[in-house]
């Protein structure tokens, strides 16, 4: 009883330092910074208030919580008075690192700091975590007084920076204080939350300022250079003005200037091409050709005309596409590298050209589709890693705010050696490719994307509010409903048009070479869909006895998921959660 009574009673001190610690922050957050260094300042501030709001919540000291009795409060009380002290002192702050403040006393309103931000990164922090920020406004309510407020004189980058890391590293002792469960808990919320972030931001300055915090969020190296290359692709897409949601804001000259040099080099690619071990070029789909003495993957997009004006709008929706495509060097893309674009106005066609996987073999590639009539037993695990592999390629793009629009089995590609049989091939690891054009913020550029090269058998693929001449502007759902489409196949192990032809559509086959050959549909027919699949009590049934439920519940989040509010950006929550879905289904 007595030990419970100490217990409580130094968590007590420690709480009351822990309120000081979170008005500390605010103490310099409120300081008056200029420029792009005092912002990238403020964000890693931003990112430290946080992660001591989710500590102090597992630590049970916000409203409604009971402090952990297994927790060392005599350590964490030393590391938050080390914070408050790093924070609250102008002479500290002077003498420690060289930074020139001053402070005074303020008049506020100490209801606003129960407020949400309306713009940047704090907003977008309080939208996602909005529990996190009002926790932090009820503490900072709760201390009377006036409000303090820092001014700068100057800022020096080092020294800011080494403020940031001493905080983070304080920060970091007070998370090994929590038991091992809370601290993966608290990691995986990092990284939810940085995600999200890198998706809402409406700037290219805005992701680098993230890029600033980014090693902070996790020490797990594959999960951090993801993250990453997922904000510099976004970066990238901001500078060169594709695929712009309403929010978003034109990239200004000064900013285009400083970050010149993390963009692509987008190459045209003007030698010959050569055929690949004998293998005629056909100049459709994706196929291996020589370019120079180099071995290639091409991937052909055809034209609608190679009249001239028509050629250079093709030609600038292919450098569009290339520029973004250059920036998906990190594995977890699953991606090869993309070396330029190759024009073939003869065949009326643009060539994306790859780097093939390395010079030393004689190449082929599969894809999924044509595995999956030749192979006809693989294990349920195998097909699981596929499927998650392909799901976390898709969240790497939508966390860059990029779409795929084109998803489908036929874009799930394996390599191997020409001599390994389908069998093989499907234990090697999947890519992905056809990524559809990338939209320009123009008028012009967005009625030329409409355009499409789809046929009947990859509408399948296509949610239905995303088919016909009335379709909706593309949208992320969308690709997750053909991941969904995907997730189907890899269960049943089956195309989909034979999947829904015995479940859905009886003769759909038929009805559909028909239709593609008159170029007309029947009367009243149109092309199944995943939701009549999942209405079907005995497809459901029968896949969750070949997957689980917890498959099943996959798929469906990837169908159901809901449309975003308008104007707004679709959250990351639900594709986190179908990756996590995926990685927790045991075989």
């Amino acid at each position: 009883m007595e030990v419970a009574a100490g217990v409580v009673g130094i968590a007590s001190f420690a709480f009351q330092t822990f309120q000081g610690c979170v008005q500390a922050f605010q103490f310099v957050e409120r300081a008056q910074l200029i420029g792009y260094d005092g912002e990238v300042f403020r964000t890693g501030l931003l990112w430290e208030r946080y992660r001591l709001m989710q500590w102090g919540q597992r630590a049970g000291l916000l409203e409604k919580g009971t402090p952990d009795a297994s927790l060392n409060w005599d350590f964490a009380k030393i590391f938050l008075e080390q914070i408050d002290g790093l924070l609250t002192s102008a002479d500290a702050l002077k003498k420690r690192y060289g930074l020139d403040v001053s402070v005074e006393e303020v008049e506020e309103e100490q209801s606003r700091d129960l407020q949400p931000p309306e713009k940047g990164i704090p907003a977008f922090i309080a939208k996602l975590r909005p529990e996190i920020h009002s926790a932090a406004g009820k503490v900072i309510q709760s201390r009377n007084g006036p409000i303090k407020r820092v001014r700068w004189a100057a800022l020096g980058k080092s020294d800011a920076e080494r403020l940031v890391k001493d905080i983070a590293q304080l920060n970091d002792r007070l998370v090994m204080l929590l038991d091992s469960a809370d601290r993966e808990r608290r990691k995986a919320e990092d990284e939810k939350l940085m995600r999200g972030l890198v998706s809402l931001t409406t700037t290219a300055v805005q992701v680098s300022q993230l890029e600033a915090v980014l090693p902070a969020v996790t020490e797990k190296k594959k999960t951090a250079a993801a993250i990453a290359a997922a904000a510099h692709l976004k970066q990238v897409r901001l500078l060169v003005g594709t695929d712009k949601r309403a929010d978003e804001v034109q990239t200004q000259p000064s900013v285009q200037a400083r970050e010149a040099a993390r963009m692509p080099v987008v190459k045209a690619m003007k030698r010959t091409l050569r055929p690949y071990h004998g293998q005629e070029l056909t100049y459709t789909g994706l196929e291996f050709a020589v370019h120079g003495v180099q071995p290639v993957v091409i991937q052909w997009k055809a034209s609608n005309s190679s009249d001239k004006p028509e050629w250079a709008k093709h030609e600038q929706q292919i450098k569009l596409l290339v520029a973004l495509l250059s920036a998906m060097e990190d594995p977890s893309f699953r991606s090869l590298p993309c070396l330029g674009h190759y024009p073939a106005p003869s065949q009326t066609c643009y060539g994306i050209v790859y780097a093939a996987p390395d010079d030393k073999h004689a190449w082929q590639l599969t894809s999924l589709y044509d595995i999956i009539p030749a192979v006809q037993d693989v294990s349920l695990a195998k097909r699981l890693e596929i499927a998650k592999a392909v799901a976390e390629t898709i969240l790497q793009l939508h966390t860059a705010g990029w779409l795929h629009k084109s998803l489908k089995s036929e874009n799930v590609v394996f390599f191997t050696d020409k001599e390994v049989s389908a069998g093989k091939a499907i234990q090697s690891d999947p890519f992905v490719f056809g990524y559809d054009y990338a939209r320009p913020d123009s008028t012009e550029g967005a009625v030329y994307t409409q355009w499409s090269e789809a046929d009947l058998a990859g509408d399948l693929y296509r949610h239905p509010n995303a088919q016909g001449h009335d379709r909706e502007t593309y949208q992320k759902r969308f690709d997750m409903y053909a991941l969904g489409c995907i997730f189907v196949e890899l269960l049943f192990w089956k195309r989909l048009v034979d999947i829904h032809a015995e479940w859905t559509c009886p003769g759909l086959m038929a009805t559909m070479e028909v239709a593609q050959k008159t170029n007309t549909m029947p009367d009243g027919w149109k092309l199944p869909s995943m939701m009549e699949l999942l209405e079907n009590g005995g497809a459901v049934a029968r896949m969750t006895h070949l997957a689980g439920e917890k498959y099943v519940k996959a798929v469906r989040a990837c169908v159901f998921i809901d449309k975003a509010e308008e104007g707004q950006e679709a959250s990351l929550e639900e594709e986190i959660e179908v990756v996590e879905m995926l990685g927790s289904c045991r075989v």
